[in-house]
């Protein structure tokens, strides 16, 4: 399930007491401040192939399913029927200026084009991994940070390591703004994104998600992960994938790559819980 509201107003950061990690309690939640302009790819999955994103015995949520998707996929599953039983799938890429977990300051970006890079990467599923309530299965949990992937080491959340190379390209600029130039490795598959913000700033809609997670040594964990940006701005651009593997073929085999817009300011706050509690 997906739902959305408006912030009406920018969120701040807020003093947070130091606080021991919760490791031992069974949950945990995390709190990424202040969006660098990061943003999430969502795509369609061909049903043949989604099922190798699951794990055995997973049951797949097709596009005809699934409420609140971006308009660029409910404009081409409803252009063209046979999409509906394709299966939605994203890919997100966090960029923000700290993180906290559980109330303890963990990493902080170096500087405005170095930010805490955390990434996550989802299926629509129906009740992924026996979490009751979950919508999608998340299949990738990472970043470069890494205080937070040793804390969520020591609560057996998996988290792995990533690179985000980002230079800034000096010509070809329009509106005044500046392109981004983007290299992303995951699980094999190479993202090139070119592309720059444009429009004015709005105020940013919160997306919140459910999921199943399988964490480290055996352990599964019900997520939350509640996006709300305090500001947005569209992101237009090119996206290429290079790849062989599953991903990269579910990637490149999509009807549309649809690039949400730049997330700016505001907090992600993506809470842990053992299934059933």
């Amino acid at each position: 399930m997906i739902t959305f509201r408006r912030a009406l107003v920018p969120l701040t950061l807020l003093a947070v007491p130091l606080l021991p990690l919760r490791a031992q309690d069974g949950g945990s939640v995390w709190v990424l401040d202040e969006a660098r302009g990061g943003f999430c790819v969502w795509y369609l999955t061909d049903p043949e192939l989604a099922p190798k994103f699951l794990p055995k015995g997973g049951v797949a949520r097709t596009a005809a399913q699934v409420e609140g998707l971006p308009p660029m996929l409910q404009r081409v599953v409803q252009d063209e029927p046979r999409f509906q039983a394709w299966v939605p799938a994203v890919l997100c890429i966090g960029r923000y200026a700290s993180v906290q977990v559980d109330g303890r300051q963990m990493d902080r970006a170096k500087d405005a084009d170095r930010p805490v890079l955390v990434t996550w990467q989802a299926i629509a599923a129906e009740s992924p991994l026996g979490v009751n309530g979950a919508g999608w299965l998340l299949t990738h949990l990472g970043g470069d940070a890494p205080m937070l992937e040793r804390a969520a080491g020591n609560s057996t959340v998996a988290f792995r390591g990533r690179e985000l190379r980002n230079n800034r390209v000096q010509d070809g600029e329009a509106e005044g703004e500046p392109a981004d130039a983007w290299e992303f490795r995951v699980d094999g598959v190479k993202l090139f994104w070119n592309g720059r913000q444009i429009g004015d700033m709005r105020v940013g809609e919160t997306r919140m998600m459910s999921f199943g997670y399988a964490g480290a040594r055996t352990t599964l964990w019900g997520v939350e992960i509640d996006m709300a940006p305090g500001h947005e701005r569209t992101a237009i651009g090119s996206l290429r994938v290079e790849g062989k593997n599953d991903l990269a073929n579910a990637l490149k085999g999509s009807p549309v790559r649809a690039i949400g817009p730049a997330q700016l300011g505001g907090r992600t706050t993506v809470t842990f819980r053992r299934p059933g509690q």
